[in-house]
């Protein structure tokens, strides 16, 4: 028998191989390549979404985008008219998933900015105008604030003189600002005039010498510390920041009136915290620095009877200083509020005349939004405030 062999190609079919194998090789590396080329080309076909305005151009972003639209959607607010147009279901991920410019809410104080914080909900930017150290009443704007109002959808501002610097920059910063002015929306309290030692104000509470007239706050005299009676804010000055946020963002409408009716119930327990505290005061009239306890007075039960600075940011003249000395003896008024951030020796010399004792009372103008709450201020101040009335310091 023969041993069995490996049959061997035929000698043309070894000459084909070797003659052929390389083009091969190189076949099939081309195949893949076309293969690649062919899926990168059918991703990079995919239309991504683009907004256009009214000329076609691309929509605006940031700061240009925000006063552009001017607090509102679409050319309702004389903006472009913006339109999503992603036509296959990979643009519409990919438009899901782009990055937005949050939408930003300045206010000129802290009382405001944390109020606008606790309906506005994370999703929403809140810039606190008012730098810490500085006073409403006597602050200048830098030009630098000018690019947050630019950004802005929305100001909160007080109003009445007191802060109208807030309003000016959204004037000449973005003319399209939806703005919010707290006096116009909160039933509010005069200025009282300068009295001393007489009868009853007009709220029925004895009144001493306090802020000048309509000269300082040009909106007829109105008292602008609204802010110190939490059922204001509760009832007037929280839904109406409520309307005007579903006005710039009306797509989160809804949750903007779930954190309302949340902040609504906090301020109820606080008004109920705040009674408790002033339970068995020794005495229930104050001096205070400037005046700016007028609305927490007539709602707890309290007489602020006059105020140091006989005008915001203006230092007491001698004759005033007479007045206040007149007014807390025949009132038999003990105790003077101080501020943060203010030298205490008027009020320290006004004490010395009187037999009363100083006492520092911040009046929550200043704050650090996002660390500090309305709520817990508030807490504080009325708690320093009984304290030193129920004969304490």
């Amino acid at each position: 028998r023969q041993a069995w062999r490996r049959p061997q190609p035929a000698a043309g079919t070894a000459s084909w191989v070797r003659s052929h194998g390389n083009t091969f090789v190189v076949g099939f590396w081309v195949l893949v390549v076309l293969l690649g080329l062919l899926a990168a080309g059918v991703a990079g076909g995919l239309p991504s979404p683009r907004w256009q305005g009214a000329g076609g151009g691309q929509a605006p972003t940031g700061a240009s985008f925000a006063a552009a639209s001017g607090g509102t959607s679409g050319a309702a607010a004389g903006g472009p008219a913006l339109s999503a147009a992603p036509s296959t279901p990979a643009a519409r991920i990919q438009a899901k998933g782009s990055s937005e410019a949050p939408v930003v809410v300045v206010a000129t104080l802290f009382p405001l900015a944390d109020l606008v914080r606790q309906v506005a909900g994370p999703a929403v930017q809140v810039v606190t105008l008012l730098p810490p150290g500085a006073s409403p009443h006597t602050f200048e704007p830098s030009p630098g604030l000018l690019q947050q109002v630019a950004k802005a959808r929305l100001l909160v501002y007080v109003g009445a003189g007191l802060d109208d610097w807030g309003a000016e920059m959204a004037r000449s910063a973005n003319p399209h600002l939806v703005v919010l002015e707290g006096t116009r929306v909160v039933p509010t309290l005069p200025v009282v005039a300068p009295h001393v030692g007489g009868g009853p104000g007009p709220d029925g509470a004895r009144q001493g010498p306090a802020h000048a007239g309509d000269d300082e706050h040009p909106h007829g005299g109105v008292d602008p510390h609204i802010w110190l009676d939490p059922i204001r804010m509760r009832d007037d000055l929280a839904p109406a920041v409520a309307r005007a946020l579903a006005q710039v963002e009306p797509a989160r409408a809804a949750e903007f009136q779930t954190n309302l009716k949340r902040l609504q119930a906090s301020l109820t327990a606080l008004d109920a915290d705040i009674r408790y505290q002033l339970r068995g005061l020794k005495e229930r009239r104050f001096i205070a620095f400037h005046g700016a306890w007028q609305y927490f007075a007539a709602r707890y039960g309290l007489e602020q009877v006059a105020s140091i600075e006989a005008s915001p940011g203006q230092e007491p003249s001698a004759a005033w200083m007479a007045d206040l000395v007149m007014t807390a003896r025949k009132l038999r008024v003990h105790v003077i509020f101080a501020e943060p951030g203010f030298s205490p020796k008027a009020a320290q010399v006004l004490a010395g005349e009187i037999g009363g004792r100083v006492v520092m009372l911040d009046p929550l103008e200043l704050g650090e939004t996002g660390r500090d709450t309305y709520q817990s201020r508030m807490r504080e101040a009325v708690a320093t405030l009984a304290r030193a009335l129920k004969g304490g310091r």
